[in-house]
Protein backbone atom coordinates (compact mmCIF):
# COMPACT_ATOMS: atom_id res chain seq x y z
CA UNK A 1 0.00 0.00 0.00
CA UNK A 2 1.71 3.48 -1.14
CA UNK A 3 1.73 5.69 2.18
CA UNK A 4 0.73 9.09 0.36
CA UNK A 5 2.29 11.18 3.40
CA UNK A 6 5.54 9.87 2.60
CA UNK A 7 5.48 9.96 -0.62
CA UNK A 8 3.97 13.42 -0.10
CA UNK A 9 6.89 14.72 1.93
CA UNK A 10 9.86 12.81 -0.23
CA UNK A 11 8.57 15.17 -2.74
CA UNK A 12 8.54 18.22 -0.80
CA UNK A 13 12.15 17.31 0.36
CA UNK A 14 13.45 16.41 -3.11
CA UNK A 15 11.87 20.18 -4.07
CA UNK A 16 13.63 21.50 -1.44
CA UNK A 17 17.07 19.67 -2.01
CA UNK A 18 16.92 20.61 -5.96
CA UNK A 19 16.71 24.47 -4.60
CA UNK A 20 19.03 24.19 -2.42
CA UNK A 21 21.83 22.63 -4.43
CA UNK A 22 20.78 24.92 -7.75
CA UNK A 23 21.00 28.47 -5.47
CA UNK A 24 23.88 26.74 -3.89
CA UNK A 25 25.57 26.70 -7.60
CA UNK A 26 24.38 30.02 -8.39
CA UNK A 27 26.44 31.44 -5.24
CA UNK A 28 29.23 29.27 -5.95
CA UNK A 29 29.50 30.61 -9.52
CA UNK A 30 28.94 34.70 -8.38
CA UNK A 31 31.76 33.88 -6.44
CA UNK A 32 33.93 33.93 -9.64
CA UNK A 33 32.39 36.58 -11.15
CA UNK A 34 28.95 38.11 -11.98
CA UNK A 35 29.19 36.65 -15.43
CA UNK A 36 29.77 32.82 -14.77
CA UNK A 37 26.75 33.25 -12.09
CA UNK A 38 24.76 34.26 -15.16
CA UNK A 39 26.70 31.18 -17.12
CA UNK A 40 25.13 28.49 -14.65
CA UNK A 41 21.47 29.59 -16.52
CA UNK A 42 22.74 29.90 -19.84
CA UNK A 43 25.49 30.95 -22.33
CA UNK A 44 25.97 34.87 -20.81
CA UNK A 45 27.09 37.63 -22.60
CA UNK A 46 29.84 40.07 -21.02
CA UNK A 47 29.58 43.02 -19.18
CA UNK A 48 26.37 42.21 -16.77
CA UNK A 49 26.90 44.93 -14.28
CA UNK A 50 27.30 44.36 -10.47
CA UNK A 51 23.83 45.25 -9.18
CA UNK A 52 22.97 42.48 -11.71
CA UNK A 53 25.29 39.91 -9.97
CA UNK A 54 23.93 41.07 -6.48
CA UNK A 55 20.37 40.21 -7.97
CA UNK A 56 21.14 37.33 -8.80
CA UNK A 57 23.27 36.32 -6.10
CA UNK A 58 20.01 37.04 -3.74
CA UNK A 59 17.93 35.40 -5.98
CA UNK A 60 19.76 32.39 -5.26
CA UNK A 61 19.93 32.92 -1.58
CA UNK A 62 16.06 32.81 -1.81
CA UNK A 63 15.98 29.68 -3.36
CA UNK A 64 18.51 28.27 -0.60
CA UNK A 65 16.76 29.35 2.26
CA UNK A 66 13.03 28.38 0.79
CA UNK A 67 14.23 25.05 -0.29
CA UNK A 68 16.14 24.68 2.96
CA UNK A 69 12.69 25.25 4.82
CA UNK A 70 10.88 23.26 2.88
CA UNK A 71 13.23 20.23 3.33
CA UNK A 72 12.53 20.62 6.87
CA UNK A 73 9.39 20.84 6.79
CA UNK A 74 8.72 17.80 4.63
CA UNK A 75 11.22 15.94 6.87
CA UNK A 76 9.53 16.89 10.37
CA UNK A 77 5.82 17.77 9.30
CA UNK A 78 4.87 15.85 5.71
CA UNK A 79 6.55 12.81 6.80
CA UNK A 80 4.09 12.58 9.87
CA UNK A 81 0.89 13.32 7.53
CA UNK A 82 0.86 16.85 9.36
CA UNK A 83 -1.96 19.37 7.66
CA UNK A 84 -0.46 22.57 8.63
CA UNK A 85 3.17 20.61 7.54
CA UNK A 86 0.80 20.23 3.70
CA UNK A 87 -0.16 23.98 3.51
CA UNK A 88 2.74 25.91 4.74
CA UNK A 89 5.03 23.41 1.77
CA UNK A 90 2.21 23.83 -0.20
CA UNK A 91 2.30 27.67 0.24
CA UNK A 92 5.39 28.09 0.20
CA UNK A 93 6.48 25.77 -3.32
CA UNK A 94 2.90 27.10 -4.81
CA UNK A 95 4.76 30.99 -4.88
CA UNK A 96 8.02 29.78 -5.74
CA UNK A 97 6.82 27.85 -8.74
CA UNK A 98 4.58 30.65 -9.63
CA UNK A 99 6.97 33.07 -9.44
CA UNK A 100 8.96 30.74 -12.27
CA UNK A 101 6.10 30.26 -14.19
CA UNK A 102 4.93 33.98 -14.86
CA UNK A 103 8.61 35.63 -14.36
CA UNK A 104 10.63 33.11 -16.19
CA UNK A 105 8.74 30.23 -17.92
CA UNK A 106 6.50 32.01 -19.69
CA UNK A 107 8.33 34.80 -21.21
CA UNK A 108 11.06 32.51 -22.61
CA UNK A 109 13.46 33.21 -20.19
CA UNK A 110 13.77 29.08 -19.21
CA UNK A 111 12.81 25.99 -20.76
CA UNK A 112 10.28 23.55 -20.38
CA UNK A 113 13.00 21.01 -19.46
CA UNK A 114 15.02 23.70 -17.23
CA UNK A 115 11.48 23.63 -15.37
CA UNK A 116 9.92 20.94 -15.22
CA UNK A 117 11.34 18.66 -12.21
CA UNK A 118 10.33 21.14 -9.46
CA UNK A 119 6.89 21.79 -10.92
CA UNK A 120 6.45 18.02 -10.85
CA UNK A 121 7.65 17.26 -7.82
CA UNK A 122 5.61 19.99 -6.42
CA UNK A 123 2.34 18.35 -8.50
CA UNK A 124 3.40 15.36 -6.93
CA UNK A 125 3.87 16.56 -3.54
CA UNK A 126 0.65 18.06 -3.06
CA UNK A 127 -1.06 15.22 -4.43
CA UNK A 128 -0.18 12.66 -2.52
CA UNK A 129 0.07 15.31 0.70
CA UNK A 130 -3.71 15.98 -0.09
CA UNK A 131 -4.67 12.38 -0.58
CA UNK A 132 -3.13 10.90 2.56
CA UNK A 133 -4.96 13.99 4.92
CA UNK A 134 -8.33 13.48 3.21
CA UNK A 135 -7.42 9.49 3.97
CA UNK A 136 -6.93 10.46 8.17
CA UNK A 137 -10.48 11.64 8.12
CA UNK A 138 -11.88 9.07 6.24
CA UNK A 139 -10.40 6.87 9.02
CA UNK A 140 -11.27 8.82 12.00
CA UNK A 141 -15.33 10.14 10.92
CA UNK A 142 -14.70 13.66 11.75
CA UNK A 143 -16.40 14.67 8.61
CA UNK A 144 -13.85 16.39 6.85
CA UNK A 145 -13.61 14.95 3.89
Amino acid sequence: MINYAKSGALCFILWGLLHVVGGGAVLIALSGSVDAGFAFYSSSENGHSALAGAILGCLAYGFVWVGAVVVYVGARRNWKNSESGLLLNTTLVGFTETGLVFFLLLPGFVGWLEAIAGILLFVAAVVSGGVACRDVHRKTGDGHV
